[in-house]
């Protein structure tokens, strides 16, 4: 998957995606499955509520860019 550090916030959001990117003979899609956010010193998941704003808008404006390759 991608991952996108926030290193102020102590974030990061993991974004898991399932592609054949790998394979000769593959059509180049790929499906986002899941994103998560971490806590970046114990790695704790951190809830949705906890994520300001600002950090799930940036992350959601990347998951628009990959759909959109």
């Amino acid at each position: 998957g991608l991952h996108k550090v926030f290193y102020k916030e102590n974030i990061i959001a993991d974004i898991i995606i399932d592609s054949d990117w790998f394979y000769p003979d593959s059509t180049g899609m790929a499906l986002i499955e899941e994103v998560y956010f971490y806590d970046r010193k114990s790695f704790n998941p951190v809830k949705i509520s906890q994520v300001t704003d600002i950090i799930y808008s940036e992350v959601m404006r990347d998951v628009d860019l990959l759909v959109n390759l």
